[in-house]
């Protein structure tokens, strides 16, 4: 399954902003939805979460480019799904949002139900990690996180020992990559509840494959087949849902379809979620009215590149943030420069002249020619550079 039939809840809502900051402050290098909201003011996506809910596959694949606020949005899926360790939930976080009151309130049934396991590999994609040590890392913490909700006295000593094990970091190469079957089985049992499965950065041992194999030669995209894949398929009616989020359609594609799993993809192409990544241009009007400078929408057009994912036009969160924080003034060709380190990070093998054409894109309808390239991607596919 490639898309939803449906094109989704959020395409019927408008634009409301929320949060609890009195200025127009954003979420400037904020990726928690509950931190975010305590500080700042956000563009409220929460319908997303309707769409996720919403959704008969399995799994939810959705994958943007980075900085269009999926880190965000699997934050703000967590926040509303995970049952709190102790006490009850109240409405303090999604009270405001459209999410609260959409279809009669129905979605709140779902409201704080389930055990959450949160894992956040995107680290492997960043340039000499290691993908071994940032999954048992992130295996590691999780599991820590999660003990204390597996203290019931029936689940099976020698299970929660193995979930001891890893959190201590003191697990074998092999306990690693079973445990995350071995955390669904027990929560689900431990809370008698389905469980909610959160992956960001699924597909950072491919992003960064040429350079993360570690010492032993192994592959890091047969690690995460292992730790990742094998459990989804493993649990299937355990896991009330699993959300991927990731910049690559293409490992997710061939893994689930190798396992059998249905799944549920979103694309820069597709009209499902359409509107629930980056910032339409009524979104940034609403902002620039919170701000206070509502009558620079069309400066803003001018510094903000456009992008359309599925039917909606929007423009990246971190450049409408940056417009904001400069007051409202594009940035000169000049300013740019200082750049360089950050560009170099994002652009593979970049030079003065993929600088330069850089630039081009940046100017007022800038625009540079650049070969497309279509088609599927497999798990040995390797990276074209041809895109950068």
């Amino acid at each position: 399954m490639s898309e939803q039939a449906n094109n989704g809840c959020a395409a019927g809502f408008g634009v409301r902003l929320i949060g609890r900051a009195d200025d127009a402050a954003l979420p400037i290098g904020v990726r928690d939805y509950a931190e975010a909201l305590g500080c700042c003011t956000l563009v409220d996506k929460t319908m997303f979460i309707a769409d996720v809910l919403n959704c008969d596959a399995s799994v939810v694949v959705c994958c943007r480019p980075e900085g269009f606020g999926k880190s965000m949005n699997l934050s703000m899926l967590r926040a509303f799904l995970e049952r709190p360790a102790v006490g009850r939930a109240g409405q303090l976080l999604f009270g405001d949002a459209q999410i609260w009151d959409a279809d009669g309130g129905r979605y709140r049934d779902e409201y704080a139900c389930y055990p959450v396991i949160s894992l956040d590999f995107s680290g492997a994609a960043r340039r000499g990690t290691d993908v071994a040590d940032v999954v048992r890392d992130a295996l590691s913490d999780e599991c820590a996180r999660l003990l204390a909700l597996l203290e019931a006295p029936d689940l099976a000593r020698d299970k929660v020992r193995h979930i001891e094990r890893v959190a201590r970091g003191a697990a074998s190469e092999d306990e690693v990559a079973s445990v995350l079957g071995v955390l669904i089985e027990l929560l689900e049992m431990a809370c008698d509840e389905q469980v909610v499965l959160l992956v960001d950065g699924y597909d950072a041992a491919w992003l960064g494959r040429a350079s993360a194999r570690g010492a032993s030669g192994a592959d890091p995209a047969g690690l995460f087949d292992r730790v990742l894949f094998d459990a989804i398929v493993a649990a299937r009616d355990s896991l009330r849902l699993t959300c991927l989020m990731g910049e690559c359609p293409g490992p997710a594609e061939a893994a689930l379809s190798l396992h059998g799993c249905s799944y549920c993809l979103t694309t820069p192409l597709s009209t499902w979620c359409d509107r629930c990544f980056g910032f339409s241009d009524a979104e940034v009007q609403a902002l620039l009215n919170h701000a206070g400078c509502g009558e620079y929408l069309d400066d803003a057009r001018e510094w903000l590149e456009g992008y359309r994912f599925g039917r909606a036009y929007c423009s990246s969160p971190a450049r409408v943030i940056g417009f904001l924080g400069r007051g409202c003034t594009a940035p000169v060709r000049a300013d740019l420069y200082a750049y360089a380190d950050c560009l170099s990070r994002v652009v593979a093998g970049w030079n003065l002249d993929r600088l330069s054409v850089l630039f081009d894109l940046l100017e007022a309808h800038g625009c540079a020619e650049v070969p497309l390239c279509l088609g599927a991607v497999g798990l040995e596919a390797s990276s074209d550079d041809g895109m950068w």
